[in-house]
């Protein structure tokens, strides 16, 4: 076993320790401006990395050393989260929602509720372990009544998270620099949190039976839930989310958001940026007030766990060369012990400039695992979403034999792949059904083209799409896609879709691509998007000749073309074989003596789109999927290209084509299936 000397004084240890980390997270800070910045965002892929972040990567490794918090990757976005709030996280309140115009009070303190242990640690870098475990702390004893906070190990964080347990994909250090994510990481591979009794922060481990029973420990709690809250920078009194500027009242949104989880569900984790006077123990407050400009390279970070506010708190109180420009402060937990600050807390501004970078805390803990478990039976789709996992360093238990794959239930809570590319994998609806027991909350893109896939209603759990490509498949149904309106293009070529109004409450959908379908009626404007491609439409209208020519009516697409006001298609003009344009220019006369009839759009974003008329008693009623069966597949497939809305909740049938065969007075479905039914053998073809 190896020994490390380890002192509690903060002031005697702990300054050396700042003293050594200054520098390197004051340059990162302080490139944190100018064209440096915008360079270096605009030559990533993800802009959705957070300033601190791009410029912690240009730091050496020894300067990565000497760092306390690590800055937190990805931004979170203000809309993006109260989006997600509303929807999701809302829930984890009280069972009477906490109105902020009435009952969020003007101060604040957990301890008031239950015996908050201050606890130290020591001269080692654990300040982000200390903070978040001091979030779960005062979670666990809000929803749980208890009358002091659960004493939960540090050191096994600190260890499950290292270089020690490579295989788990950590890198740092024991006793290294770390953040909120970075613990979140140990949540999801379920190893812990553990008491305290079992891992004591003051023992140290080395050999390999000691630390096999350290990964061997069961967890006391399972996370299930965590919140992280907008990215928010404070500077000369104007509040920032991903360097848009953003309202007072946005931001106080923002602020009684968390005020209201810290009183439903404990306090959140938060970092500050800190100097060397921060180490004076006589000091009760946040001894230098930080608007963003002082000077960063006398800088580090520390991370504390936000625990009450006041909302008049003194502006006065605070030291430095600057000054808030208003009262009011959150009072935070620190992890220097009880002999330090304010009975082991302080205050921080409402307008530090960093305070509101990093909240993150929980919603859900328990003592219950709980998981998330599929086997397939396709193994190309097997090993894809296996990869998809494995490649993010995301834990999962997994068996290549039986095709199967478990993880934690915290997917929705993390950063996973923005992407899948699932074409040609041999899909079908129970596939995707399996895919979808994994939501992917980040997943931006998702390309499913050359299956076999009919349904695709199980795609709604992906609530983050942008762009879906659908091509070459059986989709006949495209309305679960109202519901994913986060799409901004979406590619449906080749498919046997007729109906497309969905698409109109897509507010930034762009591009629109469905070449080769049905679709011959749509209540949607094409001139609302970028791309609006509707080529080789296949539409065929049945009917029954009577005396004479007879008049078919366009359908949309057809009276569309011919718009010469109509800046998607062109106006050159249509094909018309075994018919004519009747004299009011809304139809076509048919040539009963034809033995092919049709209108074709010339040309255009919907050239090549072919109406079909078909003499009704000649019509095939067979193999339309071509699955070697009459079934009721194609009744459908082969009815629904006949289909006429006559309004939202009825639909009806023409006269002529079709009777009423159960004499309920009206033409429907059942009909259909009563026509159809000396057609449905079972058998093949």
């Amino acid at each position: 076993m190896h020994i490390k000397k380890i002192s509690f004084n903060y002031e005697v240890d702990i300054m050396k320790k700042i003293e050594k980390g200054i520098l390197g997270l004051g340059i990162v800070l302080s490139l944190i401006s100018g064209n440096v910045l915008a360079d270096s965002i605009d030559n990533l892929d993800d802009k959705n990395l957070s300033e601190e972040y791009l410029n912690y990567l240009s730091l050496s490794d020894e300067e990565k050393k000497n760092l306390s918090v690590i800055p937190e990757k990805y931004y979170v976005d203000y809309n993006e989260f109260f989006e997600k709030y509303n929807s999701e996280y809302k829930k984890y309140e009280e069972s009477e929602p906490i109105d902020e115009a009435t009952t969020i009070p003007t101060s604040f303190d957990l301890r008031t509720k239950f015996k908050i242990n201050v606890e130290n640690q020591g001269p080692e870098g654990n300040c982000w372990i200390f903070a978040t475990l001091g979030s779960m702390r005062t979670h666990l004893a809000l929803k749980n009544s208890l009358s002091v906070t659960p004493n939960l190990s540090e050191r096994h964080l600190d260890y499950l998270t290292s270089n020690l347990y490579s295989d788990k994909g950590f890198s740092r250090e024991e006793g290294a620099a770390g953040n909120f994510s970075e613990a979140l990481r140990y949540f999801m591979n379920n190893d812990g949190p553990v008491l305290e009794s079992k891992a004591p922060y003051s023992n140290f481990y080395s050999t390999a039976a000691e630390l096999k029973a350290l990964d061997d420990m069961k967890p006391d709690y399972y996370v299930h839930k965590i919140i992280k809250f907008p990215y928010i920078t404070v500077k000369d009194g104007k509040y920032y989310n991903k360097n848009s500027q953003i309202t007072d009242a946005m931001y106080k949104s923002f602020q009684d958001t968390v005020k209201k989880h810290i009183m439903s569900n404990g306090g959140v984790y938060c970092s500050v940026r800190t100097n060397a006077k921060f180490a004076d123990s006589k000091n009760k407050h946040y001894n230098q007030f930080d608007n963003g400009s002082i000077n960063t390279v006398q800088c580090g970070a520390h991370a504390l766990t936000i625990i009450g506010w006041d909302d008049n708190y003194s502006k006065d109180n605070f030291y430095g060369a600057f000054k808030p420009s208003k009262n009011g402060a959150w009072l935070a937990l620190n992890s220097y012990g009880d002999g330090w600050g304010e009975n082991g807390t302080q205050w921080i501004s409402y307008e530090d400039y960093h305070v509101n970078t990093s909240i993150s805390g929980f919603l859900s803990v328990d003592k219950t695992s709980k998981k998330i478990s599929q086997t397939f039976k396709n193994k190309e789709l097997y090993e894809a979403v296996r990869d998809s996992f494995t490649g993010h360093r995301y834990p999962i238990t997994n068996d290549d034999n039986k095709m199967y794959i478990s993880m934690v239930d915290l997917i929705d809570n993390i950063n996973l792949t923005d992407s899948l590319y699932l074409s040609g994998k041999g899909m079908d609806d129970e596939d995707l059904k399996n895919l979808s027991a994994f939501s992917y909350p980040n997943m931006t893109s998702l390309n499913i083209s050359n299956n076999k896939i009919t349904d695709i209603n199980s795609i709604i759990n992906y609530k983050s799409l942008k762009i879906l490509t659908l091509n070459s498949n059986k989709i006949s149904d495209i309305g679960v896609l109202s519901q994913l309106q986060e799409l901004v293009a979406v590619s449906a070529n080749s498919n046997l879709i007729s109906n497309i109004d969905c698409l109109s409450v897509i507010p930034n959908l762009g591009s629109v691509k469905l070449k080769d379908n049905q679709i011959s009626n749509y209540h949607i404007n094409p001139t609302n998007y970028d791309a609006f491609n509707l080529k080789l439409q296949n539409i065929n209208y049945a009917t029954k000749l009577a005396a004479g020519d007879y008049e078919v009516e366009y359908p949309i697409i057809i009276s569309n073309a011919k718009k010469s006001s109509n800046k998607v298609y062109s106006s050159s003009g249509l094909t018309f074989v075994g018919c004519k344009e009747n004299s009011s220019g809304t139809g076509i006369l048919v040539d009963k003596t034809a033995s092919e009839v049709y209108v074709c759009i010339n040309d255009g974003n919907a050239s090549g789109t072919k109406f079909s008329v078909t003499k009704y008693d000649k019509l095939k009623k067979g193999d339309v999927n071509k699955d070697g069966k009459i079934d009721l597949v194609d009744v459908f497939l082969t009815y629904n290209k006949y289909l006429k809305y006559s309004s939202a909740s009825e639909i009806s049938w023409e006269d002529s084509i079709l009777t009423d065969l159960d004499s309920d007075n009206k033409v429907d479905l059942l009909d259909v299936f009563l026509d159809y039914n000396k057609y449905l053998k079972g058998s093949s073809n």
